[in-house]
């Protein structure tokens, strides 16, 4: 039986609750520039399965957003999707790839995905997965890239999706994430058996009101996947296939350029049009899973 869950919201330092019949249970954040721990500490939460998602405003200063920026479109890696979902990126994703491709994949592109976030290790991204090492530590948890054949996975890629049709609402189709590692390709790689999978997903580029991440209370069973012909994919779920009391449970996440949004991925999800001004929308993902052992992976 699942908990029911509040919705929370944290403008720190001072904490108020309220709450609706949602199941979600998110944090928001509003934080200064580079203040990573309490924002760490709500990743983890997320992980553990005690947050449902967590949004962390002006994690990353606007200077190196716009940096990232530039360096994503100058990059040799940028790139049209080819798997079906619309959009440029640069960075190899695990979505329809087997870990053995992945891997010789993942190889050949870790220089220039440190060039993209900023070859100097103290970026603001690296900052932050700093700051949740030294988090999970205290817990007894070990963050790491998720590896296979000994090569670790790149834990970063960089996306600008495109809308298809004039009259789209939905930048992005709704889907879920945890379908993917779980197909069948993945035997053999330790994300394969992971029960919740979260997305981590950095703003270098976002409006208010535009291409907001928009998340619904629903966890597909691998039943209702088969039954919708999305079975290693969870992608795409159609609204109209969703009972209308689930699409009216959900929570808009409304993003600017430096935020952070972690979500429990094994919620269907997806990216609206808003006001249309989403062209230009950047961001930075990639996956976290915490493993019986202990060890929190990380990979795109």
């Amino acid at each position: 039986m699942r908990a029911i869950l509040k919705y929370t919201r944290v403008n720190l330092p001072k904490r108020s609750f309220f709450h609706t019949d949602s199941k979600f249970k998110i944090e928001d954040i509003h934080t200064p520039e580079n203040d990573y721990g309490k924002v760490a500490d709500a990743f983890i939460r997320v992980l553990e399965g005690k947050l449902t998602g967590m949004h962390a405003r002006s994690l990353l200063p606007i200077d190196y957003c716009q940096q990232l920026e530039k360096r994503f479109h100058s990059s040799p890696l940028k790139k049209s999707r080819n798997d079906g979902v619309p959009g440029y990126e640069a960075g190899v994703t695990q979505y329809k790839k087997s870990p053995d491709t992945l891997s010789k994949l993942a190889y050949t592109q870790h220089g220039l995905i440190r060039e993209i976030m900023g070859k100097d290790a103290d970026n603001p991204i690296m900052n932050f997965f700093h700051a949740l090492a030294k988090e999970a530590a205290k817990r007894g948890y070990l963050v790491r890239a998720a590896t296979f054949n000994a090569e670790p996975m790149p834990i970063i890629r960089f996306c600008q999706w495109i809308k298809q049709h004039d009259n789209d609402t939905l930048l992005v189709q709704m889907h879920d994430d945890l379908a993917q590692v779980k197909a069948a390709l993945n035997k053999g790689f330790e994300i394969y058996d992971v029960q919740r999978l979260v997305a981590y997903n950095f703003y270098p580029k976002a409006k208010q009101n535009s291409g907001q991440f928009y998340a619904i209370d629903w966890q597909p069973t691998n039943e209702e996947r088969e039954a919708l012909g999305v079975s290693d994919t969870g992608y795409p779920y159609r609204l109209e296939d969703i009972p209308k009391a689930r699409v009216e449970r959900r929570h808009v996440f409304n993003q600017e350029s430096g935020d952070l949004i972690v979500l429990d991925s094994s919620y269907v999800h997806g990216v609206l049009v808003g006001r249309d001004e989403c062209r230009s929308r950047l961001v930075a993902n990639g996956f976290a899973a915490l493993l019986p052992n202990k060890n929190i992976v990380l990979f795109a």
